[in-house]
């Protein structure tokens, strides 16, 4: 996690100012959005925390809820959250237990699960995004005037492909 003014942070903006080819500001800029991201993924985890839900969790219940009524393969939930098989089996397991989805076994593949909202789960996201989206736009309450479209651009032109880190 980076952390604005910590030991760390100071260290790489000073590394960033001292070393040739390396241009302090725009380092010190993007540190700035690491920290900020961060600071924002830990709200929205502490947020969740609260519901005693994770990240995850949430991300799935939201994708459900997004193709809702139709299923979803776990295969297709790990692809549209991005992350790994193994971890959305995890994840569904959890909000199984707390009722929240069926897994039902496909009739033509057997080895084929589809995963659904049950009606207690539509109620739990469909109560529990909206807070999370207000608790988000509390966040970026001192963007004001088209500083949110500035940023939105901004971001965009940084989620850019680029090369590999290189430690020569």
């Amino acid at each position: 996690m980076i952390v604005r003014d910590t030991l760390f942070y100071r260290t790489l903006v000073s590394m960033a100012r001292q070393r040739p080819g390396l241009d302090e500001p725009r380092c010190q800029a993007m540190l700035d959005i690491l920290s900020a991201a961060d600071a924002l993924r830990s709200a929205l985890r502490h947020s969740l925390h609260y519901a005693e839900i994770s990240e995850l969790q949430f991300c799935v219940l939201t994708i459900l809820l997004a193709l809702d009524p139709l299923p979803c393969t776990p295969a297709l939930l790990a692809d549209h959250a991005g992350v790994s098989r193994a971890a959305i089996t995890e994840a569904l397991d959890r909000i199984e237990e707390r009722k929240w989805i069926t897994r039902d076994r496909s009739q033509e593949d057997r080895r084929t699960y589809f995963i659904r909202l049950t009606e207690f789960g539509r109620t739990v996201i469909d109560q529990l995004a909206p807070a999370v989206i207000r608790h988000l736009a509390l966040q970026a309450d001192g963007l004001k005037g088209n500083a949110p479209q500035q940023l939105q651009e901004l971001c965009g032109k940084l989620g850019a492909p680029i090369t590999p880190l290189a430690t020569s």
